[in-house]
C-alpha cells in the first residue's frame, strides 16, 4: 500500500494551472526558435548543416529515410530552401495516413498508439515547416488528420499512468495543439493545449516525479516513454512562452536532469545498458536511440553533464550510428557543439548513486568509470506495472562481461517462454527463488489457453 499512498501525494500537492500559455504566431515554431527563446533557430540549423562540426550529418536530408521520413523531407525546405522537399513530405504523410494514421484506434487502441508513436510529430513538423509552400487544400488535409487523431487520443483510456502509452498520447495531443494554433482549427487547438497542460502538470509530471530518476519498464521502453516526455517538453518550451524544463526543475523533482543521470548511471563499462524490465538485445547498446534522447534532454536543461554524455556516446559509437543513417540531420537540430567547451565528463560523477528513491529504489555502484572497472546494479523497489518485471531484490555484477544477472531477453511476444520464464515470472532474474510445491503462478496462458501452471519458486506479479 505504500506505493499507492505516496503516489497520491504529489497529485494532491500539484500546483494549480496558470493562465493559458501564449503560442507563438510565427512559423516555423515547432522545434525551431525565433531567436528570442530556447532552441535552435533556422539560421543555426542551416549553418550547422554546412559546418565542419556537423560534417556529413545533413547529407541525408531530402532522402525521406530514417525514423522521421516526412520530417526529413521537410528539413530539405528549411535547410536548403528546396520547396520540392515539402511536396515529398506531403506525399510521405499521405503514405503514413494510408497505413493507418488516418484511422485512429485500428486495429486496436494500444497497437495504434505504439505503431504511430512518431507520426503526430511528423505531421506537426510538416504542417509547421512547410506552411509557406504547401497549397491550402494540402494544409487542410494535414490538419484534418491531426484533428481526427487528437480527438481519438482524448478518448483513449490508457491502462495506467506508468504505461508507455500515456506520455505518447499526451505528447501527441500537445503537439497537435501547438501546430494547429492559428489555423481553421484554432478552437480545437485551444482544447488540446488546455487538456495537455492539465494532464502533464496535474497527473503525469507529479507521477513521474514520484518514480524519480529511473524508468521501470526497461530500455526498450525508455525511447517511447522518456522520449515522448522530452519531445513534448522541447516543443512546448520552444513554441510557447513557458519553459517546461524549468517548470519540471521547480515542481517535478528536476525530472529531466534526473533522466540524464539515469542514462549516465545505467551504462555499464562496455557501453551496454544494464538489463532490467522488458528489453531486447538491440535496445541495450548505446547506439541508435541514446544520443538523440540525451541531446533532447540537454537542449532543454542546458546540462553540462548531458553535453559530456552526448560526446561520450558519439566517441564510443560506430561512425554515424549515434544518429543512425538518415536521422543524422537531427544532430544539427538538437545538439549545440558550441557548448562542448563546458561539457562535464561522466567520470566527474560519484561512483555510486541511488535512483528513484522511495519508488524504483535502484542502486548502481562501480569501482570507477573505466572499461576495466566493476559495475553493480541492485533493484529493491516497488512494482510500478506496465512492462516492469518481477525482479525485486535482483542484482547484477559486471566486470569485462556479465558475471551475474538476467539470463533472458525479449525474444518473442506471447510465447510460452515469454510468459512463463521471462515476462511474468522472475526465473530469468538474479534473485531469490523459494519453492512452495502447491503455489500457483497464473499467466495469460494458464488462464485463457489452458497451459499448465508453472511453479518456479520465484516471485508472483
Amino acid at each position: 500500500m505504500r506505493s499507492r499512498a505516496l503516489l497520491c501525494l504529489p497529485l494532491i500537492l500539484a500546483p494549480s494551472i496558470a493562465a493559458a500559455q501564449t503560442v507563438r504566431t510565427d512559423r516555423p515554431r515547432m522545434m525551431l526558435s525565433n531567436g528570442s527563446g530556447p532552441g535552435t533557430t533556422v539560421t543555426q540549423f542551416q549553418q550547422r548543416c554546412a559546418s565542419a562540426d556537423y560534417a556529413g550529418r545533413c547529407n541525408s536530408i531530402g532522402s525521406g529515410g530514417g525514423s522521421l521520413p516526412a520530417a526529413n523531407y521537410a528539413a530539405d525546405y528549411v535547410v536548403n530552401d528546396n520547396s520540392s522537399g515539402c511536396t515529398s513530405a506531403y506525399a510521405e504523410l499521405q503514405s503514413i495516413a494510408s497505413a493507418g494514421f488516418g484511422s485512429p484506434g485500428q486495429p486496436d487502441a494500444h497497437s495504434y498508439t505504439s505503431s504511430n508513436a512518431r507520426n503526430m510529430l511528423q505531421f506537426a513538423l510538416v504542417r509547421d515547416w512547410c506552411d509557406p509552400v504547401l497549397q491550402a487544400g494540402e494544409l487542410q488535409w494535414i490538419e484534418q488528420i491531426m484533428v481526427a487523431a487528437a480527438d481519438w487520443y482524448l478518448t483513449y483510456d490508457v491502462p495506467g499512468v506508468f504505461d508507455n502509452d500515456m506520455p505518447n498520447v499526451w505528447k501527441s495531443i500537445a503537439l497537435a495543439g501547438l501546430a494547429l494554433k492559428g489555423t481553421a482549427y484554432d478552437s480545437q487547438a485551444d482544447g488540446y493545449l488546455a487538456a495537455a497542460d492539465a494532464q502533464w502538470k496535474n497527473v503525469l509530471l507529479p507521477a513521474y516525479a514520484y518514480a524519480g530518476d529511473w524508468w521501470h519498464e526497461g530500455m526498450t521502453y525508455v525511447q517511447p516513454s522518456v522520449a515522448s516526455m522530452a519531445w513534448y517538453a522541447a516543443a512546448w518550451t520552444i513554441a510557447t512562452d513557458e519553459d517546461i524544463f524549468a517548470y519540471a526543475e521547480a515542481n517535478a523533482a528536476d525530472l529531466f536532469n534526473g533522466y540524464l543521470a539515469f542514462h549516465a548511471y545505467a551504462l555499464r563499462p562496455d557501453y551496454y545498458y544494464v538489463y532490467f524490465g522488458d528489453t531486447g538485445t538491440a535496445k541495450q547498446y548505446l547506439e541508435l536511440f541514446s544520443r538523440y534522447l540525451v541531446d533532447l534532454l540537454t537542449l532543454g536543461t542546458g546540462s553540462a553533464m548531458g553535453q559530456g554524455l552526448s560526446l561520450e556516446i558519439e566517441a564510443n559509437s560506430r561512425a554515424a550510428y549515434d544518429y543512425s543513417g538518415a536521422d543524422g540531420w537531427l544532430e544539427a537540430l538538437l545538439f549545440d557543439s558550441s557548448r562542448d567547451g563546458s561539457a562535464e565528463a561522466r567520470s566527474s560523477l560519484p561512483t555510486a548513486s541511488w535512483h528513484g528513491r522511495g519508488a524504483n529504489d535502484v542502486a548502481t555502484m562501480r569501482s570507477g568509470w573505466g572499461g576495466d572497472d566493476t559495475f553493480i546494479w541492485l533493484s529493491c523497489g516497488d512494482y510500478l506495472g506496465a512492462h516492469q518485471h518481477v525482479e525485486a531484490g535482483a542484482f547484477q555484477i559486471f566486470r569485462h562481461s556479465q558475471l551475474s544477472g538476467s539470463t533472458g531477453c525479449y525474444d518473442a511476444f506471447d510465447t510460452v517462454h515469454w510468459a512463463n520464464y521471462y515476462s511474468q515470472h522472475s526465473t530469468h532474474a538474479n534473485t531469490l527463488a523459494i519453492y512452495e510445491p502447491n503455489e500457483q503462478f497464473p499467466t495469460l496462458q494458464t488462464i485463457s489457453q489452458g497451459q499448465p501452471n508453472v511453479n518456479d519458486g520465484g516471485q508472483r506479479v
